[in-house]
């Protein structure tokens, strides 16, 4: 199960939920890990289709099912940190 808070309580979802078929997006400048830098105000999981449409540094050890950078943004992977794109 999956809850999601809504403002009048919490809606629950039953079944399973193709992650790859998901896409998190940035919409601030900032580091990977940092809950801000995504439009769900999540850090991506592994897994999961990526866009970056800001300027985002990769600093933990991730993967995702597929990276797309779009114009203006960038993206930099750290030194030391592995960055896995499976698509």
């Amino acid at each position: 199960f999956v809850a999601s808070n809504y403002q009048y309580g919490q809606e629950l979802y039953a079944g399973n939920v193709n992650p790859a078929i998901v896409s998190y997006t940035t919409v601030a400048n900032g580091n990977w890990n940092d809950p801000a830098t995504w439009s769900s105000n999540i850090v991506p999981p592994a897994g999961i289709n990526v866009v970056i449409t800001t300027n985002v540094t990769c600093n933990v050890n991730t993967t995702c099912n597929s990276l797309t950078v779009e114009a203006p943004g960038s993206l930099t992977v750290n030194t030391g940190i592995t960055l896995t794109v499976l698509q």
